[in-house]
């Protein structure tokens, strides 16, 4: 059950992206860019682990700042897939309620930070 109901909140989080996109772009560029977003949202906490992981081998501490900055301004949808937090071990500690209401109002803090944007954008766009 919270499996159906995260991805819903995923579905949400994305159409909310979806709507604030197409405030000030055409259609097929928010698409797009809610694409770009959300493949990039599953991916921070891959690129952060992995540009952390080998100080030598690593990438450039421009790009490190870069990954951690996308890392901790949008949305992790990794959190929102129940796979991710019962194939990770390091997740173990937390429990099942606590894990699901940070999430949760994470994904519920975008969704109305995103669509108040896109109110605000469109009430000054003149046709």
């Amino acid at each position: 059950m919270e499996a159906i109901f995260l991805s819903y909140l995923k579905t949400l989080v994305v159409l909310a992206f979806v709507m604030f996109f197409s405030t000030f772009v055409n259609p097929f560029l928010a698409l797009i860019a809610s694409l770009v977003l959300y493949l990039i949202s599953h991916s921070t906490a891959f690129m952060l682990f992995f540009s952390t992981f080998d100080k030598e081998k690593s990438i450039s501490p421009i790009m490190t700042e870069f990954i951690k900055l996308a890392y901790y301004t949008l949305p992790n949808f990794q959190d929102l897939s129940m796979k991710e937090y019962f194939l990770s071990p390091y997740l173990s500690n937390y429990s099942n309620s606590h894990f699901l209401l940070s999430t949760v109002f994470g994904a519920i803090l975008y969704i109305i930070g995103l669509l108040w944007a896109s109110c605000v954008i469109f009430e000054k766009k003149e046709f």
